[in-house]
């Protein structure tokens, strides 16, 4: 029997055993990132600086360039196309022409959390070791 010997909606998860389908019976290739239902995946944005005060967003799922900005001097909205409410958010420095000084134990920070003013925006502020706020590349995951 094959996926065309059957009909539309016929395959429910209630006629189903636990454990009828593993790994070992999905053929490769059978899985795509299109055939996922939406929020499966984590919506993720790469914003990099492209002038001292600008910012872009070079790579994303589920990111958009409308709406993510800085705000001032590491202070940064990143916009999504969805609400972030529900979402944990994983922020992650991605600079890498940034040396750090050894006297400072930890010498760049980050944190992020939903924007109030718009629960579709995320809002993240990079700072130094003093809590000074610094410009800096970063990465941002939302997993909802």
């Amino acid at each position: 029997m094959t996926s065309g010997d059957l009909a539309d909606n016929s395959v429910t998860n209630s006629k189903l055993d636990a454990g009828a389908v593993s790994t070992d019976k999905i053929s490769a290739g059978a899985v795509t990132e299109a055939k996922l239902a939406d929020g499966v995946l984590p919506y993720y944005a790469a914003p990099q600086f492209v002038a001292p005060t600008t910012l872009s967003l070079v790579r994303g799922r589920g990111a958009t360039q409308t709406g993510t900005q800085r705000v001032g001097p590491g202070n940064y909205r990143v916009a999504f196309t969805r609400d972030l409410s529900a979402c944990t958010l994983f922020p992650t420095l991605a600079d890498a022409n940034y040396s750090v000084d050894p006297g400072l134990p930890f010498a760049r920070e980050i944190v992020a959390g939903v924007d109030n003013a718009n629960t579709a925006r995320a809002f993240v502020r990079t700072y130094d070791a003093i809590g000074a706020d610094t410009d800096s590349d970063f990465t941002i995951q939302a997993l909802c």
